[in-house]
């Protein structure tokens, strides 16, 4: 199985590997994929994900990549 972080659609996500909730750098079980940040994690700040794009705006976002 391969596992994808869900990290850069994220409405927190700051780039090189940090966001509101982890601003000196995302833990390594969330930042590969391993742990779905939906809920409270260590030292969060209170944040967890929130998509950044409807499905439909991410799908116009694919298309814009392919064409």
């Amino acid at each position: 199985m391969i596992l994808a972080s869900l990290c850069p659609l994220c409405k927190h996500w700051q780039g090189n590997d940090k966001c509101a909730a982890f601003p000196d750098g995302i833990p390594e079980k969330i930042l590969i994929g391993d742990i779905f940040h939906n809920h409270p994690y260590p030292d969060d700040h209170g944040f967890k994900y929130e998509r950044k794009y409807s499905p439909e705006e991410l799908l116009e976002k694919m298309e814009e990549r392919t064409n």
